[in-house]
Order: C-alpha cells, then sequence, then structure tokens
C-alpha cells in the first residue's frame, strides 16, 4: 500500500538537516516518520526512509540499532526495487559498512564483493562506484587477515582510479592512504612510507590547505600500527603487493580541487537497467555470523567515504583516517613548544558526552578527537576546526567507560595529545 506523502517529504527534510550536519535533528525525523509502521512493510518510500535512518544511526554510534535497520532496508530494496537499482546498491553500501564496524567482515565481504560485481557490470569497472566498492571489499579481506588479496585488489584499483581520475582527486588520496595504513599493518614500513608520502604530497599540491583530507593523512602520519591485526589469521607471512605507479606532482599543473558528496546521503546512482545477477545476495541469518565484537567503532556510512563517528575498538575507518609507518622520517622541532589543549572538561550526559577545553596561546591548527571504551586503544574520529574549545559526541552506551583524547595538529610533522579524559560511571 502507498504511504502517505508525509514519509517522503520526511526522508527529504532528514536528508538537508544531515547536509547541514544536524544529525541528532534527522534522526528524530526520521523516528517520528517510521513509527508505528507495521513491520515487514514492502514501500518504496519506507525503503528510502530506512535506509537513511540507518546511516543517521550509524554516525551517532550506534551501529546495533543501525544493523536492524539497514538490514530491513536492504531486504526490502531487493524486493521494492531490484538488487540492481540505485537504492538497494546503497542500501548494500550501508548495510556492509555498519556490518565492518561492528567487525563482521566476512559478512561486509560478501556484500562488497556483490556491489564490486554489479556496479562494474551496470557501470563499467573503472567507474567510481565499481572502484570503491574494490578499496571496501580489499579492507574487508584486509580486515579478515587475507593481506595479500586485499592489498594487491587495493593497489590495482588506485592505479585505475588514478588514471581514470587523477592522483590529486580525493578518492585516489584516500585509497592511497588506506594502502600505506594495510602495508604499516602488515609490517612492511617502508612501503607503508612510500603510500602515505604519496598521500600527503597529493593533499599539498591538490587540496587546499584546510581540507579535511589533509588533516586526516597528517593525523595518519603519526599512528602506530593496529596492534590488532594479524597477517593470514596469526600466519607472519610476507605480502609482495605490486605497486602503483610513482607520483610526480608538477606544482604548476595542479587540478581544481574536487569536493566529494556528503559520506552520509551519497548522490544517487543512476544505473541502466540490466538482467538481474544470477545470485541475491541477502546477509545470513544473525545466528549463523561470526561473533560481533562489542563496543566497536561507528562510522560515517558510505562506501569509500569518510564520515567517521566514535571509534570504539577496531574502526575500519570508511573514511579512511589516515596512519603511518613507525619508520617515517624524523620529525623537525617545532620552533616553538608544541602544547596540548588542557583543563579538558567532560560533562557525562549518559548517551552523550560534553568536552571543552583551553587552547595553548598562539595555536592554530585544526584538532582531532580519539574515543575508546575499556582498554582499548584510542583512535581518531573527528576533526576540528582551528579554534575550537567544544565538542559533543552523541550515540553513546550509557553502560560502558569511555576515554577521550584532544591532539592538537602544528603542522605536516608536529602533533600535541592532551593526556585522557574518562567518564567515572558508577564511581
Amino acid at each position: 500500500m502507498p504511504y502517505p506523502d508525509s514519509l517522503a517529504v520526511a526522508t527529504e527534510d532528514a536528508r538537508r538537516l544531515c547536509q547541514d550536519g544536524d544529525l541528532a535533528g534527522a534522526h528524530l525525523v526520521l523516528r517520528d516518520a517510521l513509527a508505528g509502521l507495521p513491520p515487514q512493510v514492502r514501500d518504496p518510500d519506507v525503503a528510502v526512509a530506512t535506509r537513511l535512518f540507518a546511516s543517521v544511526l550509524a554516525a551517532l554510534g550506534d551501529p546495533h540499532t543501525a544493523r536492524s535497520s539497514a538490514e530491513v532496508a536492504y531486504d526490502t530494496c531487493l524486493d521494492v526495487f531490484g538488487p540492481t537499482h540505485a537504492e538497494t546498491l546503497a542500501a548494500a553500501a550501508t548495510l556492509a559498512s555498519v556490518l565492518r564496524t561492528m567487525g563482521s567482515h566476512a559478512d561486509a565481504g560478501e556484500l562488497y564483493e556483490y556491489l564490486a560485481e554489479t556496479l562494474s557490470t551496470v557501470e563499467g569497472s573503472r567507474s567510481r562506484p565499481a572502484l570503491a566498492a574494490q578499496a571496501d571489499l580489499a579492507t574487508a579481506w584486509h580486515a579478515q587477515g587475507d593481506c595479500a588479496r586485499a592489498r594487491a585488489t587495493l593497489a590495482a584499483a588506485l592505479a585505475a582510479h588514478r588514471e581514470a581520475y587523477g592522483e590529486g582527486d580525493p578518492a585516489s588520496i584516500r585509497m592511497a592512504a588506506r594502502l600505506g595504513r594495510m602495508a604499516r599493518d602488515c609490517g612492511e614500513f617502508a612501503v607503508a612510507q612510500e603510500y602515505l608520502d604519496e598521500a600527503r604530497l597529493a593533499c599539498q599540491y591538490h587540496l587546499p590547505a584546510d581540507d579535511p583530507l589533509t588533516f586526516a593523512v597528517v593525523a595518519l602520519q603519526h599512528a602506530p600500527p593496529d596492534p590488532d591485526h594479524q597477517c593470514g589469521h596469526g600466519r607472519t607471512q610476507t605480502v609482495p603487493v605490486q605497486r602503483a605507479r610513482v607520483i610526480e606532482w608538477p606544482p604548476d599543473e595542479a587540478p581544481e580541487p574536487v569536493t566529494a558528496p556528503p559520506a552520509l546521503v551519497p548522490a544517487p546512482v543512476q544505473i541502466a537497467t540490466v538482467p538481474a545477477p544470477a545470485r541475491r545476495p541477502r546477509h545470513r541469518a544473525a545466528t549463523t555470523r561470526i561473533a560481533v565484537l562489542l563496543g566497536l567503532a561507528a562510522v560515517l556510512v558510505a562506501a569509500g567515504a569518510g564520515a567517521v563517528a566514535l571509534a570504539r575498538t577496531r574502526a575500519p575507518q570508511s573514511t579512511d583516517t589516515a596512519q603511518t609507518s613507525a619508520t617515517g622520517s624524523p620529525t623537525t622541532a617545532p620552533a616553538v613548544a608544541a602544547e596540548a589543549p588542557r583543563d579538558i572538561r567532560l560533562v557525562d550526559h549518559g548517551t552523550s558526552v560534553e568536552l571543552t577545553w583551553i587552547l595553548p596561546a598562539g595555536a592554530e591548527g585544526p584538532l582531532f578527537v580519539s574515543g575508546s571504551s575499556g582498554n582499548n586503544p584510542a583512535r581518531p574520529f573527528q576533526t576540528l576546526l582551528p579554534g575550537s574549545t567544544t565538542y559533543t559526541v552523541f550515540g553513546l552506551n550509557p553502560t560502558l567507560q569511555y576515554c577521550f583524547v584532544l591532539t592538537l595538529v602544528y603542522s605536516t610533522e608536529v602533533t600535541a595529545g592532551s593526556d585522557p579524559v574518562c567518564t567515572r560511571r558508577g564511581a
């Protein structure tokens, strides 16, 4: 049965709120619009609204609830639109990103493989969506320890993307940074440094100095390897990988910066009508899934994009938060002492935490907010503009303890991190 126009209107209102950065407002609009609908509704407007609701929940740091909505949206889109429709592919990407955030990398990999195959067929193997899906598939394989296949796949996607869209395209830069992170996690620090240097140079020559991707690459160059990563499911292995061609960037040939669409609300993909693929890739039942890691990172959910929410354990940074090799070049001492933000105050509201702080005199760089729960290492999840002195983290689990660190960026070589400030729930 068709549903009132008010549902479609609410969905468009929520999209605008997302684009304005008001995720909490979008959550309220969609929650109220979807409340009271009967279960297992098969309606196009309901499918679209539910998919967007899942994306908002994930971005707010509630992947468990987001997973339920994403599964419903994906199944509904398959039935209503078919397996090659833009909304179905967007729903598959949302569900895959949520599953990857929760640590269900095998299930996420199945969806990314479906996306890569389908998008290559209907959009072309060198289209942006197809290459982004290949990059996300490589990330899922890497998380499972299938590092040789992951890095070879991502290197091929990077080479194709550079050839088609240029070395300074933001997606090319993200892929290079992601390859650097993978190599670093596998212990190949020299290879990692090459890719991360390429990403940094790409930002320098092709993006504005205040572009958030530039800040992310800077942060990546100071991050350690993932201590939980195991190549080959725990077996040490040397991973040969075909190098994408090395970049040479004449400063006078830098193209105009490319502005990516908002990660949370990706632009619809126009897909030609083709026969449905032989397999309908529905996710396996929850009882057969691999065990879900509790208290995980929340990411802004679009395939290959990067809106990242609170990282609680191992977050696959679907924006690829940059990280670097442990054997990077020596840093140059700054002209002044690199001081971290001080007098950090935390006000705990249960499902949210308000942070305030004082910046050192003369601080002009951006800040990164990192978070963790339990004994997990802090991981960056939010970039703040220079001069910021307050930030509120939404979508927290009121039963978990959290710690936060503020890092001030002085240059591409120098950052200063604060001591962690933590919740004291139940104390």
